[in-house]
């Protein structure tokens, strides 16, 4: 998904698993079965193509995620590359962990506008953690970021928190039934001086990662907790 400004993206992902048809692809003919049974696969030549809807349901376009099948290092993690669309992403499985990682993005902000690069997303922790389970990661290399004001530069620290909602989840999206899916809530906060002494929740979004799939779905949330966009699993075919 596109992660311009208000994360119109999300590089979401993935397949079926690998003992049982988790999920039918709506007769697209190009997917099979695989024996990967992660919550992001990542074969070369796959790829996944992403609706982008309003909070009315109304389509406003769509996207491809794409696996390039090469791995890289970042901050001595490793990653797998995506090609989302235009630009890449980086998708980071080991163990039980998945994230992935962006090389550009924007939040709006009572400051204005807060860019960076290199936006990480821990969207599940640990697929055995049970529904209530919190954690707290870095989303920006460093925890800070430098903001343009009126005033000059600020140095506005950054966090971010995740929880699990549910686990083993079945859900239907654009007409596919999906089981064993993982919904998780990540809120991205900031230590703005506008409200010194507590951090701000500047954006949040909503994780649907399906066994063997990826995520399958994602809603974003600003500030003000009004949803801005909604992202849902199309198609997909896994080589």
């Amino acid at each position: 998904m596109k992660l311009i400004n208000y994360f119109s993206s999300i590089l979401v992902i993935s397949i079926l698993s690998s003992c049982a048809k988790e999920a039918t692809n709506n007769g697209f003919s190009n997917a099979k079965l695989v024996t990967d049974s992660s919550y992001q696969p990542n074969s070369s030549g796959s790829f996944w193509v992403y609706n982008n809807s309003d909070t009315n349901g109304v389509l406003k376009d769509s996207f491809t995620v794409s696996s390039t099948g090469k791995d890289t290092t970042i901050n001595s993690l490793p990653y797998t590359i995506l090609k989302y669309d235009t630009t890449y992403q980086f998708q980071y499985h080991v163990n039980n962990k998945y994230m992935f990682r962006t090389s550009a993005y924007t939040f709006s902000s009572p400051l204005g506008p807060i860019s960076f690069t290199g936006f990480n997303v821990d969207y599940i922790d640990n697929v055995n953690d049970i529904a209530g389970t919190q954690w707290n990661f870095m989303c920006v290399d460093g925890g800070n970021v430098s903001v343009n004001t009126i005033l000059g530069k600020v140095n506005v620290p950054t966090n971010a928190i995740g929880v699990i909602n549910n686990t083993g989840t079945s859900i239907t999206i654009n007409g596919i039934s999906y089981k064993n899916v993982i919904v998780s809530h990540v809120d991205f906060t900031a230590l703005l001086p506008t409200a010194p002494g507590s951090y701000s929740t500047i954006q949040s979004m909503d994780f649907y990662t399906a066994k063997g799939i990826g995520v399958i779905k994602v809603v974003t949330y600003n500030q003000s907790n009004k949803i801005t966009l909604i992202q849902t699993l199309k198609r997909y075919s896994i080589l």
